[in-house]
């Protein structure tokens, strides 16, 4: 690949495409839960896709040496990517963020605002709410899987008591994923001081708290007819319970659940599973061709 189309590349891949994809489905399935169609949905799917890149970069900014340590998110530990690029890239999805969902709706720019204040407090250090084990916890659930859901909610129409109670299987469960995806990070977190809730509990208590978090999600799930949260832990559950014994089932059983909520989510968006099979493919060429690594599988 030449300079530059490796430099765009990296620049796009900064903003983890793959995990762009738990932050699509539930603003899809909170826009099609609201039962209204709006004629700036694209606009918010736009809107979201920023918010989502500035937390995860921002993460990557103030998290290169964890990331270092274990080995993963090459592209600022590898200097592939300056910092200030990865800066430049955060503010100008910051700015995008904001005017896009200001074109949908006040309510929507507020909650918009609101994503990036959480992501802040998330990753930056003078608050670094994610090494503070239950705050982290919290904020994940519900900013990953509330607001988001919500953020599509409100594109279609205004914000309610219904919405808020659509939203709660989807800040369990994203609250569970959460605290599985820290557990194969114990060790470089142990080695950078970071206190994370699976650093403080071990592996073992914190597959338990996350499968107890699973199964209370899934039957609010059932009981509000949100599919894609009960059908996610239906299919990644056997995999979980693997990882007992084999750990590698746990990254497993996590993608699983993005994948199959990703599927359910196709169901009423058809067009979405062709973004799910670029990204995937894209992402394996990527990981393949940049790093020699054969990712997500």
């Amino acid at each position: 690949m030449k300079k530059p189309v490796e430099k765009l590349l990296d620049s796009v891949f900064l903003m983890r495409p793959l995990l762009l994809l738990p932050v699509w489905s539930p603003f899809l399935l909170g826009y099609y839960r609201s039962e209204a169609r709006s004629k700036y949905s694209f606009i918010a799917f736009l809107g979201v896709t920023c918010l989502g890149g500035t937390i995860y970069i921002l993460n990557q900014i103030y998290d290169i040496e964890t990331d270092r340590l274990n080995q993963k998110l090459f592209i600022l530990p590898r200097g592939l990517l300056s910092t200030r690029w990865a800066w430049s890239e955060y503010i100008i999805l910051t700015i995008l963020t904001l005017l896009f969902f200001l074109r949908v709706g006040v309510v929507s720019a507020i909650l918009a605002f609101l994503g990036i204040i959480m992501g802040i407090l998330y990753s930056h250090p003078r608050y670094s709410l994610k090494d503070r084990g239950w705050w982290a916890l919290m904020l994940n659930g519900v900013g990953h899987g509330g607001l988001i859901y919500l953020l599509g909610w409100t594109t279609g129409k205004m914000i309610n008591g219904q919405a808020i109670l659509h939203s709660l299987p989807y800040i369990i469960a994203f609250s569970a994923v959460y605290l599985l995806t820290t557990i194969p990070d114990i060790f470089g977190d142990k080695m950078s001081n970071k206190n994370t809730l699976a650093v403080q509990l071990g592996e073992k208590k914190s597959k338990f708290i996350a499968i107890g978090l699973i199964v209370v999600a899934s039957f609010l799930s059932i009981f509000f007819l949100e599919q894609s949260i009960y059908m996610s832990g239906l299919f990644s559950f056997p995999f979980l319970i693997l990882s007992f014994k084999k750990p590698d089932y746990l990254q497993l059983a996590i993608k699983v659940a993005v994948f199959v909520m990703a599927i359910v989510t196709s169901v009423f968006f058809p067009l979405f599973f062709f973004l799910v099979v670029l990204v995937i493919i894209g992402s394996r060429l990527y990981y393949r061709k940049r790093f020699g690594l054969n990712y997500p599988f």
